[in-house]
Order: structure tokens, then sequence, then C-alpha cells
């Protein structure tokens, strides 16, 4: 230090030379050491009553222990954040320096600590932005729940300076997150309570919970916080902090939390939307199936089955049985049902529950759109003698809660005529999501009933005419009805396999729109005649439907049946060109019983998806 400067001034010089950005308590302590013409000093380090030397330099450890355990007090102290900083500088006479010059270092160190807490605040909110911009482009573009809630778990982490926090994302009756799956109905019910009714940040004892399964991610700790987010009012999942993250910073924090548990929210929404929209295009497809199955002439039983096997999959339910209402007895008969063992379902035809019984149901305060879901708990306060009628036995009810499933729980959905009188009933059990059925999903088996409805009508008048004719109309040979009784027919006996083929003629609609429907009629007839002549006794030939053909070959596996369709593919070509008449190409999809189903629907899905993969093959 130069004799005419101050000890303030020299320290100056030496901090002007450093990095701001970059500088740390040792550059300081560096600094102030050669503005001093310091050799022997140390840092030490408090925090929660424990010190810890940061800096030694110019005399050995044991020295400089001994001098500082000796010394009255530390030369110089600097707070920073939870920290305390003590500077020894222990060849320096503090005697010789006053007090307005040890006044003006200790400003110095003020500034600067203040220095450091800016850019530490500075660099944290560049590295929170880039954590965001990362965020939001991972969120964004994410289609997994899984990957979504490693990201933003990692997010958070790195946000709040915490390890121990996690996220889980609630789909149907189950919250997963990346080390754990919880059931909804694991989680005690006052801590149900919190997250689905009150959605507000809470923090529990982990003593007092009871919420042991989430011991196995973090034992030690005594306290959980919950931070829930919601999509319109509706709980989709929550962040699990194992600490009390809000007694420091508290307004900081929470706000950190609750945008991220906006994010997760958005991007569950996201998902939510593309489900939504697959579920519907398959809804529409299913339906529009029934309206291909309605518009032939099928056995009633039969149909009713097929229905009930596509209404189980859209509709999510895993057991649907469908009575008919008897006239004579005023009683429901159970015709048909899926997802019940075939001894249940036995002992379910020979109790005919009475229209009075089952219309005791069918209060108001139970009921969702034109159906009822009357809950386990509230069975027994209704006057009727149900439980004699049900298949299964109900076990003991257990605490509600809100939109779960309950074993008990019965739900029942009304068919009527298009004169409104009551005709049938759906019963339906076990949601393949655990989740009491939402307005949405009871209109859309509404739609079904609605279709039972038309079946049950149609199948009336279809009792008054004597005999139905199987053949089409429009192309002289066998018709989808007859298919189907056949088929059942075969599978009933179940000897031998038979072999079914779709057959679809390739861009019919195009040329149908160009040539007109009179002309595509013609075509329609003579490749039906071309087909049943070269088909000739070794199976059936029967229109499904439009431009869509079905080959039925019985005792005939698919590899014969492939070299057959080879030789059609060629011979039609042939006679068509012979009779100067329009050519046609076709494609098909084969599947044979039992190899890739034992109905008529799972045949042609598998005949159905064939077909359109080879369809596909030839537009590339």
């Amino acid at each position: 230090m130069k004799s005419e400067q101050t000890a303030a001034c020299a320290i100056l010089e030496q901090l002007s030379d450093v990095d701001l950005w970059n500088i740390g308590v040792k550059e300081i302590c560096h600094a102030i050491a050669r503005g001093l013409d310091s050799r022997e000093y140390g840092l030490v380090r408090r925090r929660a009553r424990s010190d810890m030397i940061e800096l030694r330099h110019g005399i050995t450890e044991r020295r400089f222990l001994q001098r500082v355990g000796h010394a009255a007090k530390p030369y110089f102290i600097m707070s920073l954040d939870q920290d305390t900083y003590r500077f020894y500088f222990l060849d320096v006479h503090h005697h010789a320096m006053d007090t307005r010059e040890r006044t003006s270092i200790l400003t110095i160190l003020k500034m600067m600590g203040k220095t450091i807490q800016m850019r530490n605040v500075s660099k944290e909110r560049i590295v929170e932005t880039q954590i965001i911009n990362q965020l939001n482009l991972n969120v964004t573009t994410a289609l997994d729940e899984h990957k979504i809630v490693t990201t933003l778990e990692t997010a958070a982490r790195k946000m709040l300076g915490i390890d121990d926090i996690y996220l889980f994302y609630i789909i149907n009756d189950v919250a997963t997150g990346s080390k754990l799956t919880l059931h909804l109905t694991d989680i005690p019910k006052k801590t149900y309570d919190q997250l689905f009714r009150i959605q507000q940040i809470f923090t529990l004892r982990m003593r007092n919970n009871n919420f042991t399964r989430m011991g196995t991610i973090h034992a030690r700790s005594t306290m959980m916080t919950f931070i829930p987010f919601t999509i319109k009012n509706e709980l989709r999942g929550f962040f699990i902090i194992f600490k009390d993250i809000l007694k420091k910073n508290k307004t900081y924090g929470i706000t950190r939390l609750r945008f991220l548990a906006n994010q997760a929210a958005l991007a569950i929404e996201r998902i939510d939307l593309f489900r939504a929209l697959n579920r519907t295009l398959k809804e529409s497809q299913g339906i529009q199936e029934l309206v291909k199955i309605m518009l032939s002439s099928v056995d009633l039983s039969s149909l009713f089955n097929e229905i009930l096997q596509r209404a189980q999959k859209i509709l999510g339910f895993n057991r649907i049985l469908f009575s008919l209402l008897d006239p004579k007895s005023d009683c429901f008969k159970r015709v048909a049902g899926v997802g019940i063992s075939a001894s249940k379902f036995k002992r379910a035809q020979a109790v005919h529950p009475p229209r009075a019984t089952m219309e005791s149901l069918f209060l108001n305060r139970f009921r969702i759109s034109n159906s009822y879901h009357i809950p386990a708990r509230a069975v027994d306060s209704i006057k009727s003698n149900i439980k004699a009628y049900e298949l299964y036995s109900r076990p003991r009810p257990r605490y509600r809660l809100a939109q779960i499933w309950d074993p008990g729980d019965i739900f029942i959905s009304p068919v009527y005529s298009k004169s409104r009188a009551l005709v049938a009933i759906l019963s339906l059990d076990k949601p393949m999501n655990n989740l009491v059925p939402t307005i949405e999903q009871v209109r859309l088996l509404e739609t079904f009933g609605d279709f039972f409805g038309m079946a049950i009508e149609n199948a009336q008048l279809f009792e008054k005419i004597e005999k139905l004719s199987n053949t089409d109309e429009l192309t002289g040979i066998l018709n989808y009805r007859f298919l189907r009784e056949h088929i059942q027919t075969l599978i009933e006996k179940a000897r031998t396999p038979f072999t079914l083929v779709l057959i679809d003629l390739d861009d019919f609609k195009l040329y149908n729109d160009r040539f007109g429907h009179v002309h595509g009629d013609e075509v329609l007839h003579s490749f039906a005649q071309n087909l049943t002549a070269w088909v000739g006794k070794r199976g059936y030939v029967v229109r499904y439907g439009g431009d869509e053909f079905i080959l039925l070959f019985p005792n005939m596996s698919a590899a014969q049946t492939k070299r057959i369709m080879q030789g059609i593919q060629r011979n039609i070509t042939r006679r068509m060109k012979a009779k100067r008449s329009t050519l046609i190409n076709f494609t098909f999809g084969t599947a044979s019983f039992p190899a890739h189903g034992h109905d008529l629907g799972s045949l042609i899905d598998r005949a159905d998806n064939i077909l359109y993969e080879r369809k596909a093959k030839k537009k590339r």
C-alpha cells in the first residue's frame, strides 16, 4: 500500500481489476489483503452455528486456528444470504487503522455483499428464464405424460433448489408419478378432500397423515407439502415436496410453484384434447358400424350380443347386461350380456325382475341425463328388493370419494321406444377407469340405448313377416343377414375352421361420381355375378354393403383361400374384359376362425385391417 493512500482506497484499487460478474467472497478477501499488504490472512464462514475455514493464506491451519482463537474479534465481518463471513488479517495491526478508515472498509464490504446478492439474483433469473424456455419447448412438444412429469420435476428442482419434489398427474382413478403410482382410494380421506375440494397448497405431518406409501420415496421426511393444479376447477394432479418450503420467501416460492402447476395443467390438458379427439373418432366409427348392423336383418339375440360387445369397448364398462321387458309377465328377461361368466348369466336368465322393482330405482336424486347412478350407500335406503335380482353380491360400502366408483354402485339406463314406452334396461358395472360415468359417457350410452330401442321395434316388425329374403336386391347375391346367421351356426358347431374374405372395390366412389350411380349399380351387379361364378360351390358370396363384399369359405384355411383369391383376381379381370365390362380392381383382407377371432365382429375387424394396409401400400 502506498503511504499516501488510505487502506480503503488501496482496497478499491485492487477491486477495480476484479470481474464483478464472477466475483466471490474469496476474491474479495484476496483484494483486501493486497490493499492492506497482508501476507497472513484467512476467511471463516459461519452457517447455522457451524464454522468452516473457506480460505487460508501464508499460515498453517494449526497456527491460523490458534491465532483466530486468541483474537478478541475478527478484523472485518460481512453477511451474505444465510452466511456470515469473518475476515482475519493476522499480520496487520488494526490499532494503526483509525475508526473512519475501518468504517470505510466495512462500507466497501457491505457494497460488495449487495453486489454479489444482486449478481446472484440476476444469474438466478437468467437460469430461470433458460429453464422456463426449455420447459415450454419440451412440454409443448411432448405427448407422453411420463416425459412431461420428468421434465416438470427437473424444472421444479432447478427453479426451487429442492431435490425432494415430485409431480403426480391424475388419469382416471390413479395418480401417476415418476417413481410411484397411487390409487386415489389409497389416499387418506382427509387428504383426498383437501386435494379435490379445497384445492389449495397445504402441508401434512408424516406421522399424523397415514400416508405410508409415500415413505418409500422419502423415508426420513417429517412433512409433505401438496401443491395441487387444476383444469377448469377439476383437480388434475399435484406436486409433493418433502419439506416446508413456505418458511422462507413464501410469496416467491408459491409464485414459482403455481407457474409450474399451470404448465403441468396446460400440458395435461393438451394431451387430454388429443385423447378426446381420438376417442370421438373411435366412437363415431363404432356408431357407424352399429348403423350398418342395424340396417341388416339379423337375429335379435345375435344383434344384441354384437352391439354389447362393441358398447363394452366404446363405453368403457367391463360388465353390461341387457334385459328386455316382457309385456305378458311385466318383468324383465335377461337376454344378452358381456363380461359375465356363462354360469352367472345362466342363473341371471332364471330370475326376472318385475318392472315395478326396476322403476323404483328411477329417482331424480340419482338421475344423470335419462339414466340413473345409485351409490352403494343409498341402495339400502330404496324401498325395493333389488338385492334379490343382483348377479353379484355387493361388498360393504366404503367411505365415499368424489367420482370414484364403489363396487356396490348400481348404474342402469332405461331403453324407450319411439312412443317413449319402457321396453328394456341396460345395467352396467365395473367401469374400466373406476370412475362414475360423466354426462358425456351417459349420453353416449343412451345413444346405444336408442339403437336397442330401434332394434326391438324392428324385431317386432320382422316377427310379422313369415320369411325374410336372404338375397341382396341390387346384385342378386346373398346378403349380410345370411352371413351373420350362417357364421353363427358355424361358430356354434365349432367343428372345423373357416375363412372369411373382405373385398373392397378400389376407387369406386370416384367411378360412381364420374359415370353416375345407375352405371355404378351395373358394375356392382356384374362384379358380383362374376365373383359368384368363380367361387362356385366352394363358398358363399355376400354383399356386405356399398362396394364391399364378403366371401365365406367353410372348411378352408387362410393359405388355401389365398391361392383361390389370386385365381379370382386373374379370372374376374379376364371375364370382365371378355364381356367388355368396365374393369374394376379390388383389394381384399382375410381372417380365419378360430385363429383370428371367435365372432363375426372380430373376424371382420381383422380382415378390414389387412385390407386397408394393402390399400395404403397401393397408394404409395
